[in-house]
């Protein structure tokens, strides 16, 4: 098995994490779009339109923000809950956790006599963070962002992607908001696929297809929606 350098690692993670925001980003596209779409379906003048969008671009971000800070929070305290009951385990029974260790690195194909050497090597190192990276996939090295960091930067790409949909609608006369709101989509998520799919490892042209797809559903539905609830 060839080792992955750490720095390698690093920017994959890095990558995943980029990825996410550009998702982020994708679904204000989607979302705002809907909005802006619903709004000239129900015919409102632009100022109650631009309030609409405004209203929600900025609680779009925030709800996702906040779903964001609670999805990283409860991940980072169920981690902190394994480490704790790891070290409990290793302090209570070493030996029997040295057998573990040694148990995995055999399942992963090592001698028996090998499997143990580096089980016993590897804890004398840090044995905490051999048994977290074995049981549980865990780096404990691996510093995690906070929560909140993660939060605002999934709030403010959302903010970036909605961003895209309400400056073409603002510099297009009202009566080509229309067309020129579905060209906008269709180019903001063709670039954010490209990216999902480029850093996701899948098939371009069907992460583009389905995410362009999804875009027209739903400003095609929002502008029905908005179309039966004119005065």
């Amino acid at each position: 098995m060839v080792p992955v350098p750490a720095g390698s690692l690093q920017v994959w993670r890095d990558r995943e994490r980029l990825r996410d925001l550009v998702v982020d980003a994708n679904d204000g596209i989607v979302a705002i779009a809907g909005v802006v779409e619903g709004v000239l379906g129900a015919g409102l003048g632009n100022r109650a339109a631009a309030t609409a969008v405004l209203i929600a671009t900025v609680a779009g971000a925030i709800g996702l923000g906040g779903s964001k800070y609670t999805e990283m929070a409860a991940e980072r305290d169920a981690r902190e809950q394994l480490l704790d009951e790891e070290r409990d385990q290793l302090l209570r029974s070493p030996e029997q956790e040295l057998d573990e260790l040694a148990a995995f690195y055999e399942e992963k194909g090592l001698r028996p006599e090998l499997a143990r050497a580096v089980a016993v090597e590897l804890s004398a190192s840090d044995a905490l963070a051999a048994h977290a990276e074995e049981e549980h996939g865990i780096e404990v090295d691996e510093p995690e962002p906070p929560p909140l960091v993660d939060a605002i930067a999934s709030g403010l790409a959302f903010m970036l992607g909605a961003l895209a949909v309400v400056l073409t609608v603002a510099a297009t006369p009202s009566g080509w908001r229309v067309p020129t709101t579905l060209i906008a989509v269709t180019i903001g998520l063709g670039l954010t696929s490209a990216v999902i799919a480029r850093w996701g490892d899948v098939p371009l042209w069907r992460t583009v297809a389905r995410n362009v797809a999804v875009g027209f559903t739903s400003m095609a539905v929002a502008y029905a929606v908005g179309s039966l609830v004119v005065d």
